[in-house]
């Protein structure tokens, strides 16, 4: 009985420091070609929209706007008050006339005697007198140019002692104000879509359209201004709660791309040559020998700017324009900035029966968050998110250290 137990024991002993040395035992390395468990984040390419803004600041203005001012000594009636609705040609105020309506007299009284001695040129410069003197007159009976709101009606304050003012606002339509960077100013062009929000309304938002850009240049007011450039949109959405001369905040749509295929901005690495996927490098290409690789062979990833072709990051590159910018541009017709890179510039790494391979990706329009994929991918493809240490698929895979590039960070 003894001996039963004591076997027991021991087998258990046995079995449980087997386990403990292969559990001792180094992993060859292989957890990263053997499923994407071990490659970290991935991504499922999809589709979607994407848009990159600009954003300025302005303020609100109504479409049209009068003021009238006038000596307080010559109102004789004030027709209308803070807020009040008027409609085109409303009697707003009656000034004082006498003056107006003597001159007018004589005008009149000149103007018949010319015609009664019939000379021409005469006649001609009595009707213009009469002319003048008439408009006069009728100035002294004040009217609402449009329809609009009074904004203000009384004393003037901060002004001249005795006098009166009255403001009427045409808020039919209103618009904002905005000043450009010169930098800036090249990628807003007449219709592009905007969204407009104010401090004054928390929580909402409107749709607007750059209705104007500016043709000069002029010197930004406040410390350190630099050159601006003066824009104007218009809001599509009429609200009660937004008054003229409220500040506001204007993103403009510069470029934007629809149902496109896309990536993270992260997953995107830099390479030195077209890569074939699956060949491995050679110890001649490790040391950058010349000739010692066949076309298209992978020479590297290589870390973010060092020394080859096309080091600078994708958001300090010229933009490119090419056939296939013009055709990806938005459907209206709006003239779009888009920063475009060819395939030989950008490869992500595809998870495939879970291995790795490096394959060329062309980009077209890029965001914050986003790079539209114009070749190289198919939607459902799966990608590592986070290539910052990746193996390759071939036999006897080396690992490679990837550097991601600095793109809109």
């Amino acid at each position: 009985m003894k001996k039963r137990v004591w076997f027991g024991v021991t087998l258990v002993l046995l079995l449980g420091l087997a386990g403990g040395l292969y559990a001792w035992q180094p992993w060859s390395g292989t957890e990263a070609t053997t499923g994407a468990t071990g490659l970290g984040a991935t991504y499922v390419v999809d589709r979607g929209n994407l848009s990159r803004s600009l954003t300025a600041y302005g303020e609100v203005l109504p479409r049209d706007e009068a003021t009238f001012t006038f000596a307080e000594a010559k109102l004789k009636s004030l027709h209308v008050k803070l807020g009040d609705t008027v409609r085109a040609g409303d009697v707003l105020a009656v000034l004082d006339s006498t003056q107006e309506e003597l001159a007018l007299a004589r005008a009149e009284r000149a103007l018949a005697q010319a015609r009664a001695d019939g000379v021409p040129t005469t006649i001609r410069e009595r009707e213009l007198e009469h002319d003048l003197a008439r408009a006069s007159f009728e100035e002294t009976t004040v009217r609402a140019p449009f329809d609009g709101i009074v904004v203000e009606a009384g004393r003037t304050t901060g002004t001249t002692v005795g006098q009166y003012r009255i403001v009427v606002l045409d808020r039919g339509e209103l618009l904002v104000k905005i000043s450009l960077s010169e930098t800036d100013v090249g990628q807003i062009r007449v219709g592009q879509r905007a969204s407009v929000t104010l401090d004054a309304v928390q929580g909402s938002s409107w749709l607007a359209e750059i209705v104007e850009v500016g043709l000069r240049a002029t010197q930004a007011s406040g410390f350190g201004g630099g050159r601006v450039v003066s824009a104007t949109a218009r809001l599509l959405q009429p609200d009660e709660r937004i008054l003229p001369g409220f500040s506001a905040r204007v993103e403009v749509v510069v470029a934007e791309a629809r149902n496109v295929l896309r990536v993270p901005i992260e997953a995107l690495v830099q390479y030195a040559a077209p890569p074939v996927v699956g060949q491995e490098q050679t110890a001649s290409e490790e040391r950058g020998e010349e000739g010692s690789r066949p076309p298209g062979v992978v020479t590297g990833v290589r870390e973010f700017g060092a020394a080859e072709e096309h080091t600078e990051p994708l958001a300090q590159r010229p933009t490119q324009i090419t056939e296939r910018d013009t055709s990806s541009r938005v459907s209206d017709g709006t003239a779009t900035t888009q920063s475009v890179a060819t395939s030989r510039d950008w490869a992500v790494y595809v998870v495939e029966k879970g291995e790795t391979g490096l394959r060329p990706v062309e980009i077209g329009l890029t965001t914050a968050q986003y790079a539209e994929v114009r070749g190289g991918l198919s939607e459902g493809d799966v990608i590592v998110r986070y290539p910052t240490s990746t193996r390759t698929s071939s036999a006897g895979a080396t690992q490679r250290n990837v550097t991601l590039p600095d793109i809109f960070r």
